[in-house]
């Protein structure tokens, strides 16, 4: 079933058992903050509570852990937010330990096991970020880890296989990157791996 809210991009999603969420997000002229949720055995949309965050209108970051959501960081319209929520399907939003770097949009994060790690994105424009930090789910607590080889970047592709993270592409205010890093969390350590094998890279 079409997604029942505004048609918007930029926006944020995150998975909990058979339901898929998504919400924030604009159109250009309008920004939103509205959330709803899919049901896959019904096939059916609802809304539910409205993000409760600052940086709603661009880019939050998104992400589960332990069949809880999270949202944060994103463009408040005038500067980068640093606020997170994670949200339960039984208690609904409930606001987390402030991201302790720069606020930003456009940065991305893949989770391994409890802890997401957040990279790079804006503050505005370039020179972007190439910093990373690890949000610690059940500590509720931000550590600033080794920074992104990829450069300053925002707009990567990130992914989780096995006990690795991996991020790619973005975009650095001139250049759409391909080189891709795998990250290895036991000792905090990127290692360069094949780029993307199509000319023109990926992200941005």
């Amino acid at each position: 079933t079409n997604f029942s809210g505004a048609a918007r991009q930029d926006a944020a999603a995150f998975t909990i058992g058979h339901y898929g969420f998504a919400g924030c997000g604009s159109n250009g002229a309008s920004h939103y903050n509205d959330f709803y949720q899919w049901n896959q055995t019904t096939n059916t949309w609802s809304a539910i509570t409205s993000y409760p965050g600052a940086g709603y209108q661009y880019f939050p970051i998104s992400f589960t852990i332990e069949g809880k959501g999270y949202v944060g960081l994103g463009w408040t319209g005038s500067g980068g937010a640093t606020d997170l929520w994670q949200y339960d399907t039984i208690g609904g939003w409930t606001s987390k330990a402030v991201f302790p770097g720069l606020g930003r949009y456009a940065a991305d994060c893949f989770v391994l096991g409890h802890k997401a790690y957040v990279i790079g994105g804006s503050g505005g424009g370039p020179p972007y970020y190439n910093d990373v930090w690890m949000y610690d789910a059940h500590q509720n607590s931000w550590t600033q880890m080794n920074n992104s080889p990829a450069g300053n970047l925002e707009n990567t592709v990130t992914f989780t296989i096995g006990n690795h993270g991996y991020v790619g592409g973005g975009w650095d205010g001139t250049t759409i990157h391909s080189a891709f890093w795998e990250y290895d969390s036991t000792n905090d350590t990127w290692t360069s791996i094949a780029s993307f094998p199509l000319s023109g890279g990926l992200g941005g």
